[in-house]
């Protein structure tokens, strides 16, 4: 038998496998199609079902894992394959956390889909993962971005330093 941290883990592999799967199809059809919004659903539902025996809901993102409680999930090779698929897009995109909190509406997640099907050049000059939730006035989703920090020399260019393992979190 299952203990409660076991289970929640078996609902977070299924929610990651179930954003990837939104984002797909939210790629190939309109956002009201009722194919990615069974999707939305889908989702909606796993997250409920977690944050009904959990406060929040923590992923931690590196390009090649996604932490659970700090730990890597651990998955059969076809999960690991499909979870590692939308872990790296999750990244490249400037994201290392996702916190979700109790009373998520299917209006954010499709934001936070709508913001993960964008590319990251796109994300990073409509201001970043942080600006573009805040912007639509997401409540229940709390990111932390890799920071584009500028280093600027006596000349006063500015030199990138945007690959810094540092993190900004905000409420947003």
């Amino acid at each position: 038998m299952m203990n409660k941290v076991q289970a929640v883990e078996t609902l977070v592999k299924q929610l990651i496998i179930a954003l990837g799967n939104a984002l797909r199809s939210l790629r190939l059809y309109p956002a009201y199609n009722p194919i990615p919004m069974s999707s939305v659903d889908k989702l909606q539902e796993i997250l409920n079902q977690i944050l009904d025996s959990e406060a929040e809901l923590q992923l931690k993102f590196t390009k090649r894992n996604c932490f659970f409680k700090d730990n890597p999930l651990k998955a059969s090779t076809d999960e690991a394959n499909r979870i590692n698929a939308i872990t790296k897009e999750i990244f490249e995109r400037g994201i290392t956390s996702l916190i979700f909190f109790e009373g998520i509406t299917k209006e954010e997640i499709l934001e936070l889909l709508s913001l993960l099907s964008k590319e990251p050049s796109e994300i990073q000059k409509l201001g970043g993962p942080t600006a573009l939730l805040k912007e639509k006035e997401v409540a229940h989703i709390l990111l932390n971005e890799i920071p584009k920090k500028v280093e600027f020399s006596e000349s006063g260019t500015g030199k990138d330093l945007s690959k810094s393992a540092l993190t900004t979190e905000q409420r947003i």
